[in-house]
């Protein structure tokens, strides 16, 4: 029994761990592509624009300043918001930062989905460290496998607080995700999000609601 105790407790430091680092290589992808794409874009117009500065400040010259300023100064604030994507955990295993945190990502992954969460009797405030880390970790698997594997798409997303529990609702279209074996290679042990969600103390579970939609339902208890 204490052997038991003992490889549970490994095992859940192991995907706290694994949690981690899942989320930080999420998130240092993002950033990538948001310099490449966005900052990288803007620098490069402000380039031009100066680079085609009348010398005449006072007449056509003064406009394309201003513009150019207005450019810089939102690249700015632009690169501070992609900064703190260094270190995301930070904001995640706090209540309120996983409550944003998990909007913002359904909404940048899936921009036409209707996200709400309901907090009660401020449960929310003692859901957060580790599990909190773990819970994202297993939400940001979901929705990679719903849009990269299962080519489907997520309609609504609902997040519920009690006094108990942490009930997570998707509303999804697309192929089921099915269970899987834990896949025990030599050093590693990679558990799936129904593996990880019992870990938590928590159940996952999927069912089909027709017309290809399907409904996940993910309870975790908060204390």
């Amino acid at each position: 029994m204490a052997d038991h105790e003992q490889y549970e407790a490994l095992l859940y430091q192991y995907e706290v761990l694994r949690a981690r680092l899942k989320v930080r290589e999420h998130y240092l992808k993002t950033v990538v592509r948001e310099v490449y794409e966005n900052i990288g874009q803007v620098l490069s117009l402000i380039r031009v624009q100066l680079s085609s500065l009348n010398f005449d400040i006072e007449t056509a010259g003064k406009e394309k300043i201003d513009t150019s300023g207005e450019l810089v100064g939102q690249t700015i604030r632009d690169l501070r918001t992609i900064c703190q994507l260094f270190y995301p955990e930070q904001d995640i295993i706090t209540s309120a930062g996983f409550n944003r945190v998990l909007v913002q990502e359904i909404n940048a992954q899936y921009p036409g989905a209707y996200c709400n969460v309901v907090e009660g009797n401020s449960a929310a405030a003692n859901f957060n460290g580790e599990k909190g880390l773990i819970l994202f970790g297993i939400l940001l698997e979901i929705f990679i496998l719903i849009k990269e594997k299962q080519k489907g798409n997520i309609n609504s997303a609902e997040v519920k607080y009690t006094n108990s529990q942490l009930t997570v609702g998707i509303d999804y279209s697309g192929e089921i995700i099915r269970r899987g074996k834990i896949k025990n290679r030599p050093g590693l042990i990679e558990l799936s999000i129904f593996e990880r969600a019992t870990l938590l103390g928590g159940d996952l579970k999927i069912k089909n609601t027709g017309d290809g939609n399907r409904r996940i339902k993910l309870v975790v208890p908060i204390n």
